[in-house]
């Protein structure tokens, strides 16, 4: 296992740079399982930092956060003949985003306008590199590709804007 931890390690981190393809991640459960469980650590702890939101509230959202993404992917390769790409394609999506996360994070902690501005290319390098795994995932356009890495962000973060919207809701009240 820890031979396909360094491997995909070492993909994951050139799929960030665009020299290569989420084909040549290696196929194994036991690091998606990993990548997926640390990606829910992160996303825990940033959800812990916002206000009247329970330990409950942030797992139910993490955890709506990966299925979601999950299964909208994989109904988009089934509907495009290619569910077999699934699970080299979502373990790129969740791997880039997390070392991006890992890379950028401490730059969002700054209380400056460095701040904005890393959270800023933390999106778009998300987006960029997404859409490029798309891309090779699916044999669309680059640009197509971005465009439904924004889309499938969107529809995956539903239970986290709609818990917003309630917080905001009470807070008018």
């Amino acid at each position: 296992m820890f031979q396909n931890l360094y491997k995909t390690g070492y993909v994951l981190s050139k799929l960030c740079t665009f020299s290569r393809s989420p084909e040549e991640l290696p196929y194994s459960y036991g690091v998606m399982g990993f990548i997926a469980t640390v990606m829910l650590s992160a996303k825990l702890y940033v959800l812990s930092k916002l206000p009247n939101l329970t330990i409950a509230d942030s797992l139910q959202i993490s955890l709506s956060y990966l299925l979601l993404l999950g299964l909208s992917l994989y109904f988009i390769l089934k509907f495009q003949n290619k569910a077999e790409r699934w699970h080299k394609v979502f373990m790129g999506l969740l791997g880039t985003q997390l070392l991006l996360f890992l890379v950028f994070y401490p730059f969002v902690l700054l209380q400056s306008s460095a701040q904005v501005i890393a959270g800023m290319m933390h999106n778009i390098w998300v987006f960029g590199v997404g859409g490029y795994i798309i891309h090779k995932g699916l044999g669309v356009r680059v640009f197509s590709g971005v465009l439904l890495v924004f889309v499938l962000e969107l529809f995956a973060n539903i239970p986290l804007t709609m818990h917003l919207i309630d917080f905001a809701q009470l807070a008018d009240k």
